[in-house]
């Protein structure tokens, strides 16, 4: 080292010494936010409790019992937010109450318990142990956490609750001890709800820290001299409150350094908001015994998950094996939901195939992110949110709170319009429920009205076409214009999860279909019950995005059914997808077969990256109240970005999106724009031959739709774009009129939610059915 470093060094040193000094003056306190003042400085009310473990621990408890905007109220579930290794409660509160887990989840509606392990800054006391003196104060790991600490939490919230199923959530070590539990204290598992792993530490197989794995080879030493100078508590000879103090004058002093000396430490990150970060760094780190770090080194270098290895000889008479036993994983069969980061150098993804959340904007998360990352509505910083998620399902469907979705018979009447509810079956065995407005308001003696179908898209169900109220959908108002309109709801949707032999949440096999079936089987089941209802021979059909993917299969598959109808309306139909320019979709796409091989292997049919339909259902209810923006934000990424769509009455209905799908039906839209054809559903070469007689699955025949067929586009349309439209267009052999909506940004789901809906499509859809009222029809 040159002359002039070895001089700035010193510089430094002395600066951060003279710094340290000051602090710890009686004119100066170090400065350390403290839990309680923090909490109850951001408004919300904070509780404390101590409680002692079987072997004696003291732990000290925080508890948010409710949020500072949600009311108090007698019964709210709780939640456990558990800290990693050398964290604490804290960890969960850094970053104030718009993005820190812990407040987040009281205004969701949640009573959050944020617990301390013992020998962190909070839990440094015993019934009868020094820690300051007794150094067999310090003889524990992690699996004595597993064991005993965290039972003792679960107990005392039951006992302050009165409830026995609660979630847990744990950061990095936080996971690791409740997998410890389920192994070692199963009969607690009933008390658990879910499981949320955020980047939890289990198996070291693949760490990639450039320089902690050189410490994971050589611990063993270390470990076994500060074991024999009786130092079971510092790391490295350095006291942790010394640590503590020289992190906090660092972060003040020179935080450039701090910002190098933590990415060296726990690996780069675009994420962590330093400002906030600094202001926390005298909580860091907030202590540990050696035996934690050992074990994890054990767990490293033994390549897997185990009890604490004493060495053959004391193993024998602990364990009665040479070796310590394993923790038994499969024992964990609690609901589990793990999320990791690429770029976690701790607990490294070697494979992201199967639980993969947006991996290639995640690639920059390192380890420490999961408690601080904070740009909330960005797609690629949801940890927090989607935890959130998977939480908010139990507030939601809180018997003194129910979900509230409008129910669809309810908001039809509610409009004083009839409705009907049928249920018919498929060749294959589908139960599907549609519903049918017979008749407007005004005309109601009329005899016998013309039907027509009106098919929603993918995750939407037949609330798509009445969400606008009576003025502007176009169910309402083709029934005020004489029409018999007929509402269905595709298989696997919230209104038709019904089968004659199979049930949608046990058997796998329920979900074995892509739009191929409904198109086969689905809309001639459809056909025949409105026909058979109505009395028409002939059926006006309209769809929307998969609705009119779909009745071009049923026109390559079953053309005898092709007389049956009188014209195809098809608005933004997803045939072509061979220009698809959604900007974050369009590489979930891409790559999705291997998602799908991931869904396949373990027999998830359903569950879109294993988030359960109906949670997202709840997710996006309640979030809608409490984080609007987020919501609209989130909206706008997934639909595109629209400056017509009517955003309040769309809000109304979020309880019933998404309606739900098979997972095979996003496959198939991906084959069709990754083979960039309109095509059956591709098995692989092998089944091919077996299904199809060719190593290839055979093209539908769109030209083979020759019914008067109309098309509406949008020039904006991130899913369908206009350049496939046109496409299309000039495919089919009889389009009548090809109409593009005149508006800048028209997204996706407009055609269904647009404010003026009916000035830019409804009415121009009704011109082309013709108004049966005034006996200007078109419809024969």
């Amino acid at each position: 080292m040159s002359l002039p470093k070895i001089f700035y060094m010193c510089i430094l040193v002395l600066d951060l010494v003279y710094f340290c000094k000051a602090e710890l003056s009686g004119n100066n306190t170090f400065f350390r936010p403290g839990m309680v003042e923090y909490v109850k400085s951001k408004g919300y009310p904070i509780e404390e409790y101590d409680v002692t473990t079987e072997d004696g621990y003291i732990l000290k408890i925080h508890r948010i019992p409710f949020g500072k905007y949600s009311k108090e109220r007698s019964k709210r579930p709780p939640v456990i937010l558990m800290h990693g290794l050398m964290g604490c409660s804290e960890n969960f509160v850094y970053l104030g109450e718009k993005k820190s887990l812990s407040f987040m989840a009281a205004e969701a509606g949640y009573d959050v318990w944020l617990p301390n392990a013992r020998g962190n800054t909070h839990s440094r006391r015993h019934v009868t142990l020094n820690p300051e003196s007794d150094q067999i104060f310090w003889d524990f790991s992690w699996h004595e956490i597993g064991k005993y600490d965290i039972p003792r939490v679960i107990d005392l919230i039951v006992e302050k609750t009165g409830q026995d199923k609660i979630p847990y959530v744990g950061h990095s070590q936080g996971g690791t001890v409740m997998l410890v539990m389920a192994s070692e204290r199963p009969e607690y598992k009933a008390k658990i709800s879910k499981y949320i792993g955020l980047s939890p530490v289990v198996l070291f197989n693949h760490l990639t820290h450039p320089w902690l794995k050189e410490l994971m080879e050589h611990a063993k030493s270390v470990y076994d001299v500060k074991l024999l100078v009786n130092q079971r508590e510092k790391l490295l000879w350095a006291d942790y409150n010394d640590m503590r103090l020289f992190i906090y004058a660092l972060g003040q002093r020179y935080p450039e350094l701090l910002k190098g000396f933590f990415f060296r430490l726990l690996g780069e990150s675009e994420e962590i908001n330093w400002k906030q970060f600094t202001k926390f760094a005298g909580t860091i780190p907030a202590g540990a015994a050696n035996k934690q770090i050992m074990h994890y080194a054990q767990t490293y270098k033994l390549r897997s998950f185990r009890f604490f290895d004493y060495g053959p000889k004391e193993n024998l008479v602990r364990y009665n094996s040479t070796i310590p036993p394993l923790y038994k994983l499969k024992n964990m069969d609690v609901p589990s939901y793990i999320f990791g980061g690429q770029n976690d150098v701790f607990a490294n993804l070697e494979k992201p195939r199967i639980f993969t959340l947006n991996t290639k904007a995640e690639s920059s998360y390192s380890h420490s992110v999961r408690c601080r990352a904070i740009k909330m509505v960005s797609l690629k910083n949801l940890v927090n949110f989607i935890v959130i998620l998977v939480l908010v399902k139990n507030v939601a469907s809180d018997k003194s709170e129910p979900f509230s979705k409008p129910d669809m018979v309810e908001y039809v009447t509610s409009f004083g319009y009839p409705i009907e509810t049928y249920m018919v079956e498929t060749e294959d065995g589908y139960i599907l429920k549609i519903f049918r407005i017979p008749h407007g308001k005004k005309f109601k003696k009329a005899s016998k009205k013309p039907p027509i179908i009106l098919m929603h898209g993918v995750l939407a169900g037949a609330e798509s076409y009445v969400m606008l109220g009576p003025t502007r959908s176009l169910a309402f108002k083709a029934a005020e214009a004489g029409y018999d309109v007929w509402l269905p709801n595709c298989r696997g949707t919230t209104h038709s999860r019904k089968h004659k032999t199979l049930d949608p949440d046990g058997n796998p096999s329920f979900w074995d279909f892509s739009w191929h079936e409904i198109g086969k089987y689905d809309l001639p089941a459809i056909v025949d019950k409105v026909m058979e209802k109505s009395g028409f021979q002939q059926v006006t059909y309209i769809g929307h995005s998969q609705g009119g993917t779909v009745v071009f299969v049923m026109a390559s598959e079953r053309p005898e059914y092709k007389k049956k109808l009188s014209k195809v309306i098809a608005m933004a139909p997803a045939v072509y997808l061979n220009h698809f320019k959604h900007p974050y979709l369009k590489d979930l796409l891409i790559n999705f077969k291997s998602y799908y091989e991931g869904f396949t292997l373990v027999n998830s049919g359903e569950n879109l990256f294993y988030t359960n339909y109906n949670d997202l259902r709840y997710f996006i209810y309640a979030f809608k109240d409490l984080f609007p923006d987020a919501v609209h934000t989130l909206w706008n990424s997934f639909n595109g970005e629209s400056e017509v769509t009517d955003w309040q009455q769309v809000l109304e209905f979020f309880g019933t999106l998404p309606a739900g799908s098979s997972v095979k039906q996003i496959a198939h839209f991906a084959q069709s724009f990754n083979s960039k054809s309109f095509r059956q559903f591709d098995y692989g070469a092998k089944k091919n031959l077996k299904k199809y007689n060719s190593a290839s699955p055979p093209k539908y025949n769109v030209k083979g739709m020759d019914l008067p067929t109309y098309i509406f586009a949008s020039k904006s349309d991130v899913f369908v774009d206009i350049k496939d439209m046109e496409d299309l267009r000039d495919t089919l052999p009889n389009v009548k009129q090809y109409h593009v909506v005149p508006v800048n940004k028209f997204a996706h789901m407009d055609f269904t939610c647009a404010k003026n809906l009916d000035v830019l499509v409804v009415n121009k859809i009704l011109k082309i059915l013709g108004n049966v009222t005034n006996n200007k029809t078109s419809y024969f």
